[in-house]
């Protein structure tokens, strides 16, 4: 009985984990009412697939309200004229899980546009630091891009949803809007939660 007591425990502290993300958004954007346009997303000037791919990702969601985060505050890098939202999340909230890679050659092949698919500056660094003979940059691109290059936009999708976050390159996304106890950090107020 014991055992079984101390499993149930466990499992209760599982689903309460929580998963620090951050998203960037417009200044008049609330993450916490509202309802989300894809339609001005800032991927959408560099990505001539973004609306195809985002109108077949809100089918296999079953919503189109949510909003991309991230796992890391700085492997996006500073975006003017965005605000930066920090969250705190429990995992069993979580939308989906979802590769940045995949994602970005679905945009690819749904605009017919490949200049945005680089893979991701770590990967590169491992490749270099790792592979004997060393890699050039050039040819560990022309590697990385053949393999994603090859996939059918099926597999794409299929390799795009993840069972949980496997690094930096995993991206987090929740159903809009989120509980304003999830919010840690509200920059637009300016205020700490």
């Amino acid at each position: 009985m014991l055992t079984k007591d101390f499993e149930d425990m466990k499992n209760s502290n599982n689903e309460v984990d929580l998963l620090l993300l951050w998203s960037w958004q417009t200044p008049n954007f609330s993450l916490k009412e509202g309802t989300v346009d894809h339609r001005l997303s800032i991927f959408k000037k560099g990505h001539s697939g973004f609306e195809k791919s985002c109108k077949e990702l809100s089918e296999r969601l079953d919503t189109d309200q949510f909003i991309w985060c991230y796992t890391s505050p700085t492997n996006k890098g500073q975006w003017p004229g965005r605000v930066r939202w920090e969250l705190k999340v429990p995992k069993h909230h979580v939308l989906a899980y979802t590769c940045n890679v995949a994602w970005h050659w679905i945009l690819a092949h749904n605009g017919n546009d490949y200049t945005n698919c680089l893979p991701p500056e770590r990967l590169w660094h491992l490749a270099r630091s790792h592979a004997s003979p060393p890699l050039k940059r050039d040819e560990f691109y022309k590697r990385f891009n053949d393999g994603w290059r090859k996939k059918t936009t099926e597999q794409l999708w299929d390799a795009l949803f993840l069972d949980k976050v496997y690094g930096d390159c995993t991206d987090v996304l929740l159903r809009h809007p989120v509980e304003t106890g999830w919010v840690k950090n509200d920059l637009i107020r300016g205020h700490h939660t």
